[in-house]
């Protein structure tokens, strides 16, 4: 794991530290009172406008693309993916790009705006304003793949919009290149927990980025710092975030109906903000092929992961049974 204070313009309190917990790395502090994290805005990592060289690489390359004129917001995020893509594979880094870049997750084949449309149709079900949501982003995600199709492979292209779209912060008042978000190393490895603080990275006068970090736990042992990504559509935190998230007392379904002759079944299921690992997915593909896949499934999750059954008919069903049986 990093120690990001050995990097000049990381000004992190001693009781912080970058470990991994429930949900992957994260920060996880030992004070119960708030502390503030301070990092210089030239370790942002973002398409600057006074960066001469890449501003005259992706003019020869990206300019005049048929993307850059399309009337939406996720212009900007691909242009932050393209330009990690560029850092990526540039030979002299900087050392505290270099390890930013080390600790980014590589598998996102699970990520829900890189499903297929039959993914999507048998995992977003009949959810209009979801699925809605899901074929413009992945459609957009789509169009960059083909405008890039001469740079980059497929698989950079859609790696580097997931990391844009779920890991960046939006452009306040940073000199980036046509608007562009930015990436700030160390906070952006805080989790996502609603009502949690959501952090201003707007730099201040100082030309640092300064946020106050506050701990949800009482406890007297460190625990983990989370981070609110904003408040909003939890479905667009779904598809954008990977996040299925806890709303009130109970659970968002990750939506699987099971269909049973005394009706259908939800299964209400808790990922956790590293998103929805690749494994269930696989067994979520055999979803119909009867008691084992239930058997299965619901060991599984019991093993590795909080379960929630909510709102089960008050039937004699075989699945229903199957299940409480093996989650208990």
């Amino acid at each position: 794991l990093v120690d990001w204070r050995h990097f000049e313009g990381f000004l992190i309190p001693s009781d912080v530290a970058v470990s991994s917990g429930q949900y992957g790395r994260g920060l996880f502090m030992s004070s119960s009172q708030p502390q503030s994290l301070s990092i210089s805005k030239k370790k942002a990592i973002y398409p600057r406008n006074d960066d001469l060289e890449w501003k005259r690489w992706f003019g020869s390359n990206i300019q005049g693309k048929d993307i850059l004129k399309m009337d939406t917001p996720f212009v900007k995020n691909f242009i932050l993916a393209v330009y990690l893509l560029y850092v990526q594979h540039l030979e002299h880094q900087e050392e505290h790009v270099r390890m930013f870049l080390s600790y980014l997750p590589q598998d996102v084949e699970w990520w829900p705006i890189l499903w297929s449309d039959q993914m999507a149709e048998q995992y977003l079900g009949p959810v209009p304003p979801l699925h809605q949501m899901w074929q413009r982003i992945s459609s957009f995600v789509n169009k960059s793949v083909e405008t890039l199709r001469d740079i980059f492979s497929a698989s950079e292209v859609q790696w580097s919009m997931c990391m844009s779209f779920s890991r960046a912060f939006p452009n306040h008042h940073f000199d980036s290149f046509l608007d562009a978000p930015v990436f700030v190393p160390i906070l952006d490895l805080c989790n996502y927990a609603r009502g949690s603080p959501t952090p201003s990275v707007d730099p201040s006068a100082d030309g640092n980025v300064t946020v106050q970090l506050q701990r949800l736990s009482d406890s007297s042992e460190p625990s983990e710092v989370f981070i609110s990504y904003g408040d909003g559509d939890m479905f667009r935190n779904f598809l954008v975030y990977s996040i299925v998230e806890p709303i009130q007392t109970s659970y968002i379904p990750f939506p699987m109906d099971i269909q049973t002759s005394s009706g259908d079944v939800r299964i209400i299921v808790y990922m956790g903000s590293s998103g929805i690992p690749s494994k269930i997915l696989t067994m979520i593909d055999a979803a119909f092929s009867g008691k084992t896949w239930i058997f299965n499934f619901a060991r599984l999750l019991k093993k590795e992961y909080p379960l929630m059954l909510k709102d089960w008919p008050d039937v004699d069903s075989d699945v229903v049974n199957v299940l409480r049986s093996h989650i208990k």
